[in-house]
């Protein structure tokens, strides 16, 4: 895991969940059991002294305008024109859409398979969610609200998932088996439409919410460095009829957890910390 999530977290591995005018129907895939995946020299400890890191990720200053783009097909399905969600920033400041993570833990909790697949959905020619994390070789349900047919990506050159979406209230599962950073985009005249999957093998990663607050549990006690990424908002031209944005800001911190405590710590985003990483 290592070595390639820090080159992908600045390259940006592209998963392109494309959209198709062929009308015919794809079966879906069967349901995969997923296998075990753990980091390289990651140890399973107890958990019974484990605190927990908690904070929110705020915006500071002036925000920028958001743009929108024109929807160039499928508008009956799709509406005229639908706002960037490369940047949401909620009433009270807080951004949503983050991925705070522990860098490289080397102990802790075993990465729990999920009682449900993580549920990717298009709806309304958009993914939902927009941003999530999942476990290496985890199920993932995607499914599509729209009459839109959908096919499938790859991750650095090679398909990683085969799915098909033709038709509203269409389904397929699909699994990623490595760790990395996935982004699912369509790009068959829904520029727009993109959405990030965080792809782990430990558990020690989460999503801020609405209002930018975040919360990592289980976390045994000792000394951390903590990571926030976020997508990058500014708009700096197209590609193949998508826009393109800055470069992903990354920000970091080193924490230290006390037994059966909570360790609280914030960040702050502004339009100066685009600027900064560049595009």
């Amino acid at each position: 895991m290592r070595g390639g999530y820090e080159r992908s977290i600045v390259i940006i591995a592209s998963l392109l969940v494309a959209c198709s005018e062929d009308p015919r129907p794809t079966p879906s895939a069967p349901p995969v059991e997923p296998v075990e995946a753990a980091a390289d020299g990651y140890r399973l400890v107890e958990l019974g002294d484990a605190g927990s890191i908690s904070g929110q990720l705020r915006w500071t200053g002036e925000l920028p305008a958001i743009p929108s783009f024109d929807a160039r097909t499928d508008r009956d399905e799709c509406g005229a024109s639908h706002p960037s969600r490369a940047l949401r920033v909620s009433g009270r400041g807080g951004v949503a859409d983050a991925v705070i993570e522990i860098v490289s833990p080397s102990a802790g909790g075993a990465l729990e398979r999920p009682a449900q697949p993580v549920t990717v959905s298009r709806e309304g020619c958009r993914f939902e969610p927009h941003v999530a994390v999942v476990g290496v070789g985890w199920p993932i349900e995607f499914s599509s609200a729209d009459d839109v047919v959908h096919t499938s990506g790859t991750l650095d050159g090679r398909r990683v998932l085969d799915l098909g979406l033709p038709r509203a209230g269409a389904s397929a599962r699909g699994r990623v088996r490595e760790p990395g950073l996935v982004r699912l985009a369509c790009d068959a005249g829904h520029g727009w439409e993109h959405a990030w999957l965080r792809v782990l093998d430990h558990p020690y990663a989460v999503v801020s919410d609405e209002d930018g607050r975040f919360r990592i549990s289980n976390v045994p006690p000792g000394q951390y460095a903590l990571r926030v990424w976020h997508e990058g908002w500014l708009v700096t031209g197209t590609r193949a009829g998508r826009p393109t944005y800055s470069n992903p800001v990354i920000l970091h911190r080193t924490v230290s957890v006390s037994p059966r405590q909570e360790t609280t710590v914030d960040f702050e985003l502004s339009q100066q910390s685009a600027e900064i990483a560049g595009g």
